[in-house]
Protein backbone atom coordinates (compact mmCIF):
# COMPACT_ATOMS: atom_id res chain seq x y z
CA UNK A 1 0.00 0.00 0.00
CA UNK A 2 1.31 3.35 -0.32
CA UNK A 3 1.87 6.06 1.98
CA UNK A 4 -0.80 8.27 3.40
CA UNK A 5 1.00 11.49 1.51
CA UNK A 6 0.79 9.46 -1.44
CA UNK A 7 -3.09 8.35 -1.47
CA UNK A 8 -3.77 12.21 -0.54
CA UNK A 9 -1.69 13.12 -4.02
CA UNK A 10 -3.64 10.56 -5.79
CA UNK A 11 -7.36 11.69 -4.49
CA UNK A 12 -6.20 15.13 -5.50
CA UNK A 13 -6.07 14.15 -8.94
CA UNK A 14 -9.00 12.00 -9.07
CA UNK A 15 -11.05 14.60 -7.38
CA UNK A 16 -9.74 17.10 -10.53
CA UNK A 17 -10.22 14.59 -13.07
CA UNK A 18 -13.37 15.06 -15.40
CA UNK A 19 -13.56 11.47 -16.57
CA UNK A 20 -11.50 8.69 -17.91
CA UNK A 21 -7.89 9.23 -17.65
CA UNK A 22 -5.81 6.29 -18.57
CA UNK A 23 -2.61 7.23 -16.92
CA UNK A 24 -4.76 8.55 -13.32
CA UNK A 25 -5.63 4.21 -14.29
CA UNK A 26 -2.84 2.79 -14.31
CA UNK A 27 -1.14 5.21 -11.42
CA UNK A 28 -4.34 3.85 -9.12
CA UNK A 29 -2.98 0.17 -10.47
CA UNK A 30 0.62 0.83 -8.96
CA UNK A 31 -0.54 2.94 -5.59
CA UNK A 32 -2.95 -0.18 -4.59
CA UNK A 33 -0.22 -2.97 -5.13
CA UNK A 34 0.00 -3.54 -8.94
CA UNK A 35 3.75 -4.12 -10.15
CA UNK A 36 4.81 -3.89 -13.31
CA UNK A 37 7.38 -5.75 -15.68
CA UNK A 38 7.32 -3.27 -18.58
CA UNK A 39 4.36 0.04 -19.10
CA UNK A 40 2.24 -1.80 -21.11
CA UNK A 41 1.31 -5.18 -18.76
CA UNK A 42 0.32 -4.98 -15.19
CA UNK A 43 0.02 -7.63 -12.57
CA UNK A 44 -1.49 -7.81 -9.17
CA UNK A 45 0.16 -9.93 -6.42
CA UNK A 46 -0.93 -10.70 -2.70
CA UNK A 47 1.08 -9.25 -0.04
CA UNK A 48 3.08 -12.44 0.34
CA UNK A 49 3.77 -12.06 -4.01
CA UNK A 50 1.99 -14.79 -5.22
CA UNK A 51 0.88 -13.82 -8.32
CA UNK A 52 -2.75 -13.60 -8.96
CA UNK A 53 -3.75 -12.46 -12.66
CA UNK A 54 -2.15 -10.37 -15.59
CA UNK A 55 -4.16 -7.55 -17.34
CA UNK A 56 -3.61 -4.41 -19.21
CA UNK A 57 -4.79 -1.09 -16.31
CA UNK A 58 -8.48 -1.54 -15.25
CA UNK A 59 -10.21 1.15 -16.61
CA UNK A 60 -11.44 2.16 -12.91
CA UNK A 61 -11.88 6.23 -14.03
CA UNK A 62 -14.12 5.19 -16.84
CA UNK A 63 -16.04 2.20 -15.32
CA UNK A 64 -18.31 2.33 -12.79
CA UNK A 65 -17.68 -1.46 -12.72
CA UNK A 66 -14.42 -1.77 -12.46
CA UNK A 67 -14.55 0.72 -9.77
CA UNK A 68 -16.70 -1.84 -7.63
CA UNK A 69 -14.64 -4.46 -8.30
CA UNK A 70 -11.56 -2.29 -6.70
CA UNK A 71 -14.11 -1.62 -3.51
CA UNK A 72 -14.21 -5.53 -3.20
CA UNK A 73 -10.93 -5.88 -3.54
CA UNK A 74 -9.41 -3.56 -1.65
CA UNK A 75 -12.29 -2.46 0.75
CA UNK A 76 -13.97 -6.06 1.30
CA UNK A 77 -16.91 -6.46 3.36
CA UNK A 78 -17.67 -2.45 3.11
CA UNK A 79 -21.29 -0.80 2.31
CA UNK A 80 -21.58 2.45 0.56
CA UNK A 81 -23.66 4.12 -2.08
CA UNK A 82 -23.25 5.55 -5.13
CA UNK A 83 -25.70 8.41 -6.85
CA UNK A 84 -25.56 10.54 -9.53
CA UNK A 85 -27.90 13.48 -11.57
CA UNK A 86 -26.96 16.47 -13.21
CA UNK A 87 -23.19 17.22 -13.71
CA UNK A 88 -22.10 15.75 -10.41
CA UNK A 89 -21.86 12.26 -8.98
CA UNK A 90 -21.78 11.19 -5.15
CA UNK A 91 -20.10 8.19 -3.68
CA UNK A 92 -20.96 7.09 0.44
CA UNK A 93 -19.34 5.00 2.39
CA UNK A 94 -19.69 3.17 6.38
CA UNK A 95 -15.91 2.05 7.43
CA UNK A 96 -15.29 -0.77 9.75
CA UNK A 97 -15.19 1.80 13.02
CA UNK A 98 -18.00 3.61 11.88
CA UNK A 99 -17.09 6.90 10.16
CA UNK A 100 -19.00 7.78 6.88
CA UNK A 101 -17.46 8.94 4.73
CA UNK A 102 -18.58 10.44 1.06
CA UNK A 103 -16.97 12.20 -2.15
CA UNK A 104 -18.38 13.98 -4.71
CA UNK A 105 -17.03 14.41 -8.53
CA UNK A 106 -17.92 14.27 -12.25
CA UNK A 107 -18.84 10.93 -12.79
CA UNK A 108 -20.11 8.08 -10.61
CA UNK A 109 -16.89 5.93 -10.76
CA UNK A 110 -14.52 9.21 -10.09
CA UNK A 111 -16.70 9.82 -7.08
CA UNK A 112 -16.45 5.77 -6.12
CA UNK A 113 -12.47 6.23 -6.59
CA UNK A 114 -12.36 9.29 -4.37
CA UNK A 115 -14.30 7.42 -1.58
CA UNK A 116 -12.48 4.52 -1.85
CA UNK A 117 -9.55 6.47 -1.63
CA UNK A 118 -10.47 8.38 1.40
CA UNK A 119 -11.01 5.49 3.23
CA UNK A 120 -7.71 4.13 2.46
CA UNK A 121 -6.08 7.04 3.97
CA UNK A 122 -8.38 7.19 6.92
CA UNK A 123 -7.45 3.17 7.24
CA UNK A 124 -3.52 3.98 6.90
CA UNK A 125 -3.66 7.22 9.03
CA UNK A 126 -5.27 5.14 11.84
CA UNK A 127 -2.12 2.53 11.45
CA UNK A 128 0.72 5.17 11.17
Amino acid sequence: MTAPSDLKELLARVEKATGADDLLDADISFALGWSSRNRDHYEWTEADGTFVQSFMPKPFTASLDASLALVERVLPGKAGVVSFGGMWSRADFINAEGVYLHATCRTPALALLAAVLKALIAKENDRG
